[in-house]
């Protein structure tokens, strides 16, 4: 007997498909069964690696394993990266004529809605940049599309992000009832870097209305389990610029990336 995986994940740390995966796997080694992964397209790409690494302390259902906001790998190449923790009985089943910069318009497949909140391209590659405020008051819209939050200027918060000129994406100052924020107009998909630009969303939000940042005490806050650690937070508490942000958790995110290597099916 074997266990199949087969399910169209969208390339984020939080997406819970990857949190069952790992239990499969988890399950398939303590009953002693063959999991049999068929892999996927990765649809942001498999190139673009980015955000904090997930710290041991902050594992959950999403983030099960130490993993940066964006891995940048297959369904099938993050279950041979699990399995160096687990060391199921795993087979991973590879995608023909698959390549690395690859988004999902490259692939000439359709586009099937993976849950209520993701029912198109739009919402797969919002979904790392407007949905990382949890219990911050900074909260996406219309389907990780537009980000925003009570005391924020619309205008003020498109122009900051625009000035930081990140790559393949365009920020349109749009209220939402009594709350400002932007809509991302995505420009080019496979320049985008989704965490990144999440990133500078929640640091300039921070600027512009000054939130209180979410705590972990005795319990773990939703907050930290999305950011992978507790730093993110403390970060934004002692307002440092986004650029700051990344180049404080660079160093973690690099030496993943060399660790990723091991488990990549795809060349380029």
């Amino acid at each position: 007997m074997w266990l199949l995986f087969d399910i169209q994940d969208i390339g984020a740390r939080t997406y819970t498909y990857i949190s069952t995966m790992n239990y499969a796997m988890v399950a398939a080694k303590r009953d002693n069964k063959r999991i049999i992964v068929l892999d996927r397209p990765n649809p942001v790409g498999g190139v673009i690696v980015e955000g904090p690494i997930l710290e041991d302390k902050f594992i959950s259902f999403v983030g099960i394993d130490n993993l940066p906001k964006a891995h940048g790998m297959t369904v099938g190449e993050v279950a041979l990266f699990f399995n160096r923790k687990i060391g199921a009985n795993l087979t991973v089943v590879p995608m023909d004529g698959y390549t690395r910069q690859m988004v999902f318009q490259d692939t000439g497949l359709p586009w099937v809605q993976t849950s209520p909140n993701i029912p198109d391209l739009e919402s797969v590659f919002g979904y790392m940049s407007t949905g990382l405020g949890e219990g911050t008051g900074i909260y996406q819209a219309d389907k990780f599309k537009w980000i925003g939050g009570a005391g924020i200027d619309s205008v003020k918060f498109a122009k900051l992000l625009n000035d930081a000129r990140l790559p393949g994406v365009t920020f349109i100052p749009e209220n939402r009832g009594a709350a400002g924020g932007v809509r991302l107009r995505i420009d080019d998909y496979r320049l985008f870097n989704p965490a990144k630009s999440g990133i500078y969303a929640l640091a300039y939000a921070k600027q512009l209305n000054n939130f209180k940042v979410p705590k972990s005490g005795t319990t773990i806050v939703m907050f930290d389990k999305i950011m992978g650690t507790d730093k993110i937070g403390q970060y934004l508490e002692q307002r440092l610029t986004p650029q700051q942000i990344v180049d404080r958790y660079s160093p973690q995110l690099n030496l993943f990336k060399q660790e990723r290597q091991k488990y990549l099916i795809y060349g380029h």
